[in-house]
């Protein structure tokens, strides 16, 4: 600000109507993979600002942001300038991004610019005090340093997490581990969403609220122009069709119904009448919507929002992520991402498989049992994992194990096709959906993310983990074990560097069949891995990125247009699996 005043230079401070403390007690404290904060804390009160000061609704803006590429891994992948990625009509540019630390401080002291007190701390970096994407090291500086003003937030921490563990010590170690930057959803705090939504028996959908927040009557209008022709019946026209569902309104309660048919036949109705209803259950007048509107038909009104009725229905205010920020911060999970949980993530105990068991295997197949060279112990959960891993059945040397023969242990192909079908048995299905790629996994994280989940088992499961990780499958995305002597001391996943594209489809079809017939979806679907389904993304499994992966799609619809076809245009982003094939039929391509 004094630099500023000196060259008279225009300096002005905004910030959120709500105070940090306050949002992370009601969204629930922020995540790796859910960073509501930045919108809320500081890309929405940027926008509204300039709005008020230029007396426009509609600007094109730019950002000049600080971060640097040699941060992290992921900011060095960022791009010089980037447009509407925050909010629609804004650029962003990151001025500074090929700066290193050097000469950034060169620079600072060439021109006796003014230095953040936090860098002579020992930071490396001046951010938000506690951050879900900060390093071990910069948490330890911040929370020492700076206690007094981080202990809040840390408290916070501790009343939402705090139901999950038996002790005091588990839970203090699981954040000195940042195990709480790890949620994907709702599921592990004790703040519970009022919203939900299902299909009733006759695929009728219901949508229910308990002590909605904000007037649905409102939040329709983004929809469209809606009427009462009965006691709880409304007619809406929607793109030229008149769509009816009802609403019904007790004192604390909101219950909806979309006949089965209208949700069969306008879908995206329904996506955006349960975002409506999202909005109006969970809405804390965050102003995200507000933000992402530039027609200024949106605006909020001490703490009640107001839908203008010239709304253009352009619904650019549901686009957050399941159409409301706190919602999509507290929604619980569908279907089950912890399938099999009743089954013991401790499968393999401590004798996880090693190369040459692998080599017997393929070498003696259906004679194994007689022929092989392990201890008792050794091959009963070998045979677990060759199950797990569909080389085995009932017949023993399954007809899997016979394609993937002809390939040979040093195919990636044949690694690509057991790790898929391993993410379908507890113990990597809880590896590939809790551990995130190119971030090391400390043991004592290991530790207490396995608290609760690993039945007493923990020593095993990481044992078993450890090993896993030494076979070829490191490769193809369960990354690689670092050891000290005996002792795991990280897991850090990677991703598949060169997939191959017919195991790629055979993933998309074991989760199409593990969704109960998901046979068309989009990309988008794919990689939101906070859908909690049965199925397992190849994203997550593989760790593809999203070019990568329409590179992949785009290959398989014009190779193999009987098992898929694939189109990106525009905002589509439709991928379709014919019902008439399946995983099984895959194999044989290979």
């Amino acid at each position: 600000r004094e630099q500023c005043n000196k060259h008279d230079i225009a300096f002005y401070v905004t910030k959120s109507e709500h105070m940090p403390q306050e949002t992370w007690k009601l969204f629930g404290p922020p995540a790796t993979t859910n960073r509501w904060c930045c919108s809320v804390h500081k890309t929405v009160p940027q926008i509204l600002f300039l709005r008020k000061m230029l007396k426009k609704e509609k600007f094109v803006g730019m950002a000049f942001v600080g971060v640097r590429g040699d941060e992290s891994e992921a900011r060095s992948k960022y791009d010089y300038v980037s447009y509407g990625e925050k909010h629609l009509g804004q650029y962003s540019c990151n001025a500074i991004l090929d700066w290193n630390s050097a000469e950034i401080f060169l620079y600072i002291y060439t021109h006796n610019l003014v230095i953040n007190e936090t860098y002579k701390k020992g930071n490396r970096r001046a951010g938000c005090l506690v951050c879900p994407r900060a390093a071990e090291r910069n948490d330890y500086m911040n929370y020492h340093c700076y206690r007094e003003e981080a202990e809040p937030f840390v408290d916070v921490i501790r009343r939402e997490y705090a139901h999950n563990f038996e002790s005091k010590k588990g839970l203090e170690q699981f954040i000195n581990n940042g195990g709480w930057k790890a949620r994907k959803n709702g599921r592990d705090l004790s703040i519970r969403v009022n919203y939900a939504d299902n299909l009733d028996s006759k695929k009728n959908v219901e949508i229910s609220l308990d002590h909605p927040r904000t007037d649905w009557r409102e939040w329709i209008k983004t929809i469209g122009v809606v009427t009462c022709d009965d006691l709880n019946s409304y007619v809406m026209n929607y793109r030229d069709a008149l769509l009816r569902f009802s609403v019904v309104e007790k004192e604390e309660s909101i219950k909806v119904l979309v006949d089965s048919m209208t949700a069969h036949d306008y879908p995206d109705f329904v996506k955006h009448l349960k975002i409506v209803f999202r909005k109006s259950a969970c809405c804390i007048g965050c102003q995200e919507c507000q933000a992402d509107c530039s027609s200024g038909c949106l605006k909020f009104v001490d703490g009640k929002v107001v839908v203008s009725d010239d709304c253009k229905h352009c619904m650019q205010c549901h686009r957050p992520d399941k159409g409301c920020l706190v919602y999509k911060s507290l929604e619980m999970p569908k279907g089950g991402v912890m399938a099999g949980k009743h089954n013991s993530l401790n499968r393999y105990s401590h004798h996880a498989p090693r190369i040459d068991w692998f080599q017997q295997y393929f070498e003696y197949k259906n004679d194994f049992e007689t022929n092989h060279s392990l201890g008792s112990e050794m091959f009963k959960f070998f045979k677990c994992f060759l199950r797990d891993a569909g080389l085995r059945d009932s017949t023993g040397f399954s007809q899997t194990a016979v394609i993937l023969d002809k390939l040979g242990l040093e195919s990636e192909a044949f690694w690509g096709i057991v790790f898929v079908n391993l993410c379908y048995a507890p113990q990597m299905r809880w590896y590939v959906t809790r551990l995130e790629f190119d971030r090391i996994y400390k043991r004592s994280l290991i530790d207490s993310m396995l608290e609760n989940d690993g039945g007493g088992a923990v020593s095993d499961i990481i044992s078993s983990l450890g090993r896993i990780s030494q076979l070829p499958l490191s490769n193809v995305g369960v990354g690689k074990a670092e050891y000290k002597g005996k002792s795991v001391l990280y897991f850090c996943r990677t991703s598949w560097q060169h997939p191959v594209s017919e195991v790629i489809l055979y993933s998309l079809y074991k989760f199409a069949e593990a969704c109960g017939g998901y046979y068309q979806f989009s990309l988008k679907t794919l990689y939101d891995e906070t859908i909690e389904r049965e199925g397992v993304s190849p994203t997550q499994i593989f760790g593809i990125d999203r070019k990568s992966m329409v590179g992949i799609l785009n290959g398989l619809s014009a190779n193999y247009p009987d098992f898929i076809s694939a189109s990106f245009t525009l905002d589509l982003e439709n991928i379709t699996l014919r019902e008439d094939k399946s995983s099984r039929d895959v194999l044989g391509l290979l």
